[in-house]
């Protein structure tokens, strides 16, 4: 998690990580918290904690530019025969496979969680029901059935695994934020190849090899 401990140039990440693509992730994601604090550390307190949905979107747009080829290299965390694909030996496709995998099951998720917590706080479904109106939800938009159906779900409430439903977090800002990472990934590039955001401009290279 980011922290901003509203001390002068005091901001922390709280992590317990390992040497893994999905912890790299975890914590560039939560340095563009940091970027948002350090951005609005001379605002009012309500401006430093910023739009949620651009503070969900600004981590993710840098880990997009992180996990470009030509990047990747010039960290020596991949050789230089994965800059130049084969059908032998073809990173762009795992790459991109790879990133498809982690961002698109994230949008109908997003979509189902948040769809649930608004209708179970608008009272619009029981409590005594809201588990099986979860797996509906579930079911419905992103296919999946739930683990051991041996077991009666009724009056269970599975949702609550989830840390964002405990802490009471909004999930929205991760809906939208999967869609407007790719508009800033994609804005941060044409500021790098022309100087400015054009948003008409054609890119001169495949979105995904821009660093």
């Amino acid at each position: 998690t980011a922290a901003n401990m509203y001390s002068g140039n005091d901001f922390r990440v709280v992590v317990c990580g390992y040497k893994r693509l999905y912890d790299l992730y975890v914590i560039t994601h939560e340095i563009g918290h940091l970027q948002q604090y350090m951005l609005t550390q001379n605002k009012p307190a309500s401006f430093q904690t910023g739009n949620s949905v651009i503070q969900e979107t600004i981590g993710d747009s840098i880990f997009l530019a992180i996990m470009t080829p030509m990047h990747l290299n010039r960290l020596k965390l991949i050789d230089d025969s994965a800059l130049f694909p084969s059908p032998e030996n073809n990173f762009d496709l795992h790459q991109l496979m790879h990133m498809a995998m982690l961002k698109v099951p994230e949008v109908p998720f997003a979509f189902v969680f948040e769809t649930f917590r608004y209708n179970l706080f608008a009272e619009r479904v029981d409590m005594e029901h809201s588990n099986d109106y979860f797996w509906d939800l579930t079911r419905k938009f992103q296919r999946i059935e739930p683990p051991n159906e041996s077991i009666n779900r009724h009056q269970l409430f599975d949702v609550s695994a989830k840390f964002h439903f405990a802490a009471n977090v909004p999930y929205a800002r991760y809906f939208f934020a999967n869609i407007l990472q790719y508009q800033v990934y994609r804005g941060l590039c044409e500021a790098t190849l022309y100087g400015r955001v054009r948003g008409n401009q054609t890119l001169n290279m495949p979105l995904h090899k821009c660093d």
